[in-house]
């Protein structure tokens, strides 16, 4: 295993507390040690010390863990549980490969954007013969379990992704922010209409508007599934991009990207040369979720421009994992959403449980995704909101598929496009 040091270093940190077991949506529903992070540190120390091999058993058990940092929110030795499951992953993918449905998964994400729209635009042509139609929806159910089980929820691919609605910069105020956005894959060919809600919300801002030339994945999913190079490669490509042009701030509307930057790039630069490494700080310090960057350079601009608003259907929101856990981001969505755009928001039981999705471990861990999910969806109908707004697209179609199985109408949808709607 690469970098045994660091990881045995991180693995004699755990006490065997078991303070992880109270917090991890994969242990509450498995009751066995290996759901839990404790299990998991367990295993991968006797990997590392040789007393076991990488066995079907063991790729099973490390799948089974969504990263939703619930078991280092709760753990006084807060340790590094998103470099520890990754790194054995990479374990597992170096002696059994990558499981089918992952590997085609990673190969779209990771390919070039003109490789990715060739394949979406296939996609939506072949949506007639395995996705069907869902009424009062825009997503669709999956009709045949030849690549994903039947009855998965699944979005509609868009005709025009993001990427082609906006080419050019976007000038502004001179005198305020020049922004870079990065749309990430999600946004730019599911829910481009985050990316538009996102755009005219900075323009109202009077922020300039760059976009990236080259649009690659964070390569997040790629470090989350154990595929360090591929992970690294992404993450070299974006640094390239980055450093091509000036800019005063990069905003995301996705709490993955964001956790990707702020938090994986780490993990691949640290160990690169001086000017790389000091290259990527420099740029990390101007990366924003676009709740933290509204609240640091655009709240008096949006109070002063936002109409009052004649919604009064009450709304709730959900902590994406990516954003709260992760990156400590939880405060300035609400205040956007209750006090800046002055909707009827209402606080629903356990914000920042898992919505059980976790990219990649829904794909390997279908049912177990749905049964973490079935208990976030409870919560959100128990608030008696007419709509739940989240961070995260991720989040939003993992939400409206357990919304849709418990046969509730609550939309789901990300709070800039309900906050871009009152303008």
């Amino acid at each position: 295993m690469e970098n045994t040091e660091s990881l045995k270093k991180e693995l004699s940190s755990c006490v065997k507390c078991g303070a992880c077991q109270s917090a991890c949506p994969v242990f509450l529903q498995l009751k066995r040690e290996h759901g839990v992070a404790r299990g998991k540190f367990a295993l991968i120390q006797s990997l590392i010390d040789g007393e076991i091999e990488v066995t079907e058993r063991f790729a099973e058990v490390m799948s089974q863990c969504v990263l939703c940092l619930s078991c280092k929110e709760t753990c006084a030795a807060k340790i590094e549980v998103e470099q520890l499951i990754p790194f054995a992953r990479h374990e597992v993918l170096k002696n059994r490969g990558i499981p089918f449905k992952k590997k085609i998964a990673l190969s779209i994400l990771s390919s070039k954007e003109t490789q990715k729209k060739i394949i979406f635009s296939l996609l939506r042509i072949l949506d007639p013969l395995f996705l069907k139609k869902i009424t009062e929806s825009s997503g669709l159910y999956y009709r045949f379990s030849f690549f994903l089980e039947r009855g998965r929820f699944i979005p509609g691919l868009v005709r025009k992704p993001f990427s082609d609605r906006y080419r050019q910069p976007l000038q502004g105020d001179t005198k305020k922010p020049k922004v870079f956005f990065f749309p990430g894959c999600m946004i730019n060919f599911v829910y481009p209409n985050i990316g538009e809600s996102a755009v005219g919300i900075l323009k109202k801002m009077n922020c300039t508007i760059i976009f990236p030339k080259e649009k690659n994945c964070c390569g997040f999913p790629a470090f989350a599934s154990g595929d360090i190079v591929a992970s690294k490669k992404l993450a070299e490509a974006n640094l390239n991009e980055f450093s091509k042009t000036q800019f005063d701030a990069i905003v995301v509307a996705c709490a993955t990207c964001g956790t990707a930057f702020k938090k994986i790039y780490d993990y691949h630069f640290k160990n690169q040369n001086n000017e790389k490494f000091s290259r990527w700080n420099e740029i990390k310090k101007k990366i924003f979720d676009i709740s933290e960057f509204i609240i640091e350079f655009g709240k008096q601009d949006l109070s002063r421009k936002l109409p009052i608003s004649g919604n009064q259907q009450r709304v709730t929101y959900h902590d994406p994992c990516h954003l709260k856990k992760s990156q400590g981001i939880y405060l300035q969505p609400r205040e956007i959403i209750a006090n800046i755009a002055g909707l009827n928001f209402t606080e629903m039981e356990e914000a920042s449980s898992c919505c059980g999705f976790g990219g990649t471990f829904s794909l390997e861990n279908y049912r177990l995704s749905l049964e973490i999910n079935d208990i976030k969806s409870e919560r959100v109908i128990s608030s008696n909101s007419s709509k739940v707004l989240t961070s995260c697209p991720g989040c939003i179609m993992q939400l409206q598929g357990g919304l849709l199985r418990h046969g509730s109408k609550i939309k789901v949808s990300h709070w800039i496009e309900e906050v871009a709607g009152l303008f």
